[in-house]
């Protein structure tokens, strides 16, 4: 890695500003009401999105949105079945900062019109299927993808209005508007503050920090997360950043051209 790094290139061949291969499918889960699944590398991860009815949140602030992310045991030979690893807990903690602080969704497009007092919530389900480095990143891009293909159902109401039920008469239900988009871009820093974009497994377990930094369609500064002892410096920040930046821009072009 030293002799790579020094040329300014990783054991994969890539640059240091390089990503890897992105794939990105959309509705690979028939049964829900949104899904996409993405390969980074050899990183895969899917996700899948449900709408269920309850009363509506008391506060405009909060956005009826629950994201889970599970690490399966077949993603890695460390994770086993039972209490979820830790990588678990701090990915989970991570997206939900993402989904608030983005503002992704607004809590006034997931009411009901007919019966404000009811509003759609959002349960998205994301599974790691292969773990090769850079998780944040592709359960981002998943996240996004599976909400910007997902439907919400028609319903019909009860006869005395007090029910919402979903229309089971084959009515097309309407597609959901998200406020924002995020997209995460995580870079490691490794020997001699050497900057590697979308680091792999083995670049992770070699890297003194991590930096994720995930950005709005508006090229906004969304959220920015440092990992690690190694203390960075202002001028690196700010490499970390203007590089960041362009690769989220690419990546949202990427992922837009993929068909809803």
């Amino acid at each position: 890695h030293n002799r790579f790094l020094g040329e300014g290139l990783r054991a994969d061949g890539r640059a240091l500003g390089e990503m890897r291969p992105l794939e990105v499918s959309r509705g690979v889960i028939a049964s829900s009401s949104g899904s996409s699944f993405v390969r980074l590398g050899q990183t895969a991860v899917v996700a899948g999105v449900r709408c269920e009815v309850g009363e509506a949140p008391a506060s405009e602030e909060c956005i009826p949105i629950a994201v889970n992310v599970s690490l399966l045991p077949l993603c890695s030979p460390h994770y086993r079945k039972g209490k979820p690893p830790n990588d678990a807990q701090v990915l989970n903690t991570f997206i939900r900062q993402v989904v608030t602080r983005a503002k992704i969704i607004s809590p006034s497009e997931l009411r009901i019109p007919e019966q404000p007092e009811y509003s759609w919530y959002l349960i998205v389900d994301v599974y790691c299927l292969e773990k090769d480095g850079n998780l944040a990143d592709a359960v981002v891009l998943a996240l996004v993808g599976a909400l910007q293909q997902t439907t919400i159902p028609a319903v019909v109401f009860s006869e005395n209005g007090e029910q919402v039920l979903l229309d089971d008469s084959g009515a097309p239900g309407r597609p959901l508007s998200l406020s924002h988009t995020p997209i995460a871009v995580t870079s490691a820093v490794l020997l001699e503050k050497k900057l590697a974009v979308d680091p792999t497994l083995e670049e992770e377990e070699l890297a003194d920090a991590f930096v994720t930094a995930v950005f709005l369609e508006n090229g906004h500064l969304c959220t920015l997360q440092h990992h690690g002892q190694s203390s960075l410096s202002d001028e690196l920040i700010a490499h970390i950043l203007d590089t960041a930046a362009s690769t989220a821009a690419s990546l949202r072009r990427t992922l837009a051209s993929v068909p809803l």
